[in-house]
């Protein structure tokens, strides 16, 4: 009975460890094939991030790693341009800074191409493609707009600028790429309309077409750097057409200028005006003549208010009226408040005159000195500080000028005449440079209708014939405006896209 209850006993320890032996083996079991299912699989396809970003710079495709993972060198690139499709791989073009073999953040890889001038129209956008082939995926898809630069030009030569009436006049129109990211341009259009005063008798171009009617020029492409030549002719058959005018004449009466030569001004005003060959009397002209100067306070003065010049005898406006008023002008001599003097020429055209935002406005300041007196805010005196602080007053008041009459640089201008004989002359650098409009000024003469310039005599004895040859040219002369309106290229250089001469045809 022991032996039977002792050898149940071990049979029973038996049978529990051959069961925990054989629970044992079926975990084992299960944790190898977890392993074994672990091992084998490979994991989830390797994802790769980045930012790439492309862009054109002059005639160059540039894709830019701008952050994320690198790229190998085996990536795939394909864009299309102009209709036409490219393949390469990274290790083709990139500028591997670091040697590393990668596409990593900060580097490039440049593309040259070139623009067919003769089918520059499909050169409108770029379409590129970028694909990782260790991840197998885009990394780019996108479109780059193409913006190709070219500086076109656009100049005239007049075969003679004063001809008489019935005279036959060549007008010699030529546009030129003066280079950028494409040596030449496309559908380019000039505008030259035909002038009031001038018969168009006909015209020849060697490439395009030219509209009389319309004043348009087309041409359907330009090649390198060779002009296109448009030729005009045409007959004067009249004088001159006079658009109207508000012109003020913005007088310096500082003590700088001694009585003689206040004299010589007043003269040589005088004169010009009584002509009507340079100023005219046939009411195209409203005239405002404005002094400044003074020193108690320094200050600007109305000497003829906004006045449409005529040769009627009984009329305010008469000519020769006005031509004695100015002769007896008493000088205001004092400081030189030459701010105060534009702001108040400016006020009267606006505010007085026959104001319109179609009516052309003409300010013509003469001066033999340095602007020296601030500005009092709703005045139109100053305060002597010299220099400096007349140049910002100045300045201040050309800007006020501008926006009261709202200047249109097609129309509009403001010109100098400086006297350069005084102790103090005027700075004409400054004058060109800042304070007459449109910019860019120039030093005239030439002159140049349709840009502001600045004009030098060396004494006041030059006075009298200069302003004649001013007042002639604003008044009597004939424009000839040639300008690019249009071109499939980017101009980065508008200043060469407005070209205008002028004729004065002699009566």
């Amino acid at each position: 009975m022991g032996y039977l209850m002792k050898k149940k006993r071990i049979n029973c320890a038996v049978s529990e460890l051959v069961g925990a032996i054989i629970l044992l083996a079926i975990v084992t079991t299960v944790m190898s094939l977890v392993l074994l299912q672990i091992d084998s699989d490979k994991g989830p396809q390797k994802k790769t991030y980045v930012r790439l970003m492309g862009k054109v710079e002059g005639t160059n495709l540039i894709l830019e790693h701008q952050g994320g993972d690198s790229l190998g060198l085996d990536t795939n690139i394909a864009f299309t341009l102009a209709g036409k499709n490219y393949k390469f791989t990274v290790a083709d073009l990139l500028i591997d800074q670091n040697h590393n073999n990668l596409w990593d953040l900060g580097e490039r890889i440049i593309f040259p191409f070139k623009y067919d001038l003769y089918n520059l129209s499909k050169y409108q956008i770029i379409d590129i493609q970028a694909i990782d082939k260790e991840s197998n995926s885009i990394q780019l898809l996108g479109s780059v707009d193409l913006h190709p630069a070219s500086d076109l030009g656009v100049a005239s030569v007049v075969s003679n600028l004063n001809p008489h009436k019935n005279d036959f006049i060549n007008v010699s129109i030529s546009v030129t790429s003066y280079g950028g990211d494409v040596n030449g341009s496309a559908n380019i259009t000039i505008k030259f309309l035909i002038p009031q005063g001038l018969r168009y008798i006909n015209s020849t171009s060697e490439i395009g077409m030219y509209d009389n009617k319309t004043g348009l020029w087309y041409i359907p492409h330009l090649i390198g750097n060779k002009p296109i030549t448009l030729q005009i002719r045409m007959q004067v058959i009249s004088d001159g057409f006079r658009e109207f005018t508000q012109f003020a004449m913005i007088m310096d009466g500082s003590g700088s200028i001694v009585a003689s030569d206040w004299q010589l001004m007043r003269k040589g005003f005088s004169q010009a005006l009584i002509n009507d060959s340079v100023f005219p009397h046939d009411k195209s002209v409203e005239l405002t003549v404005i002094q400044f100067g003074g020193s108690s306070p320094p200050h600007a003065q109305v000497e003829i208010p906004p006045t449409i010049v005529n040769n009627q005898l009984s009329t305010p406006g008469y000519y020769q009226t006005i031509s004695t008023k100015i002769t007896n002008l008493a000088q205001l001599q004092g400081y030189t408040p030459m701010g105060c003097g534009i702001r108040l020429a400016a006020d009267q055209l606006h505010n007085q005159g026959n104001f319109s935002q179609n009516t052309r406005q003409v300010c013509l300041m003469v001066t033999d000195g340095l602007a020296n007196c601030n500005w009092i805010s709703g005045t139109y005196t100053g305060q002597y500080q010299g220099y400096p602080a007349g140049k910002s007053a100045t300045e201040a008041a050309r800007t006020y000028l501008l926006s009261t009459l709202g200047m249109n640089p097609t129309q509009d201008e403001f010109d100098s005449l400086a006297v350069l004989g005084g102790s103090e002359p005027p700075d004409i650098t400054w004058l060109n440079n800042t304070i007459d409009w449109p910019q860019p000024g120039h030093i005239a003469p030439p002159f140049v209708k349709g840009f502001g310039w600045v004009s030098s005599v060396t004494t006041w004895q030059d006075f009298s014939a200069r302003i004649s040859q001013i007042f002639k040219l604003l008044f009597q002369s004939i424009l000839l405006k040639a300008e690019i309106i249009n071109a499939f290229t980017i101009d980065p250089n508008q200043l060469n896209n407005l070209f205008i001469s002028a004729i004065t045809p002699y009566k």
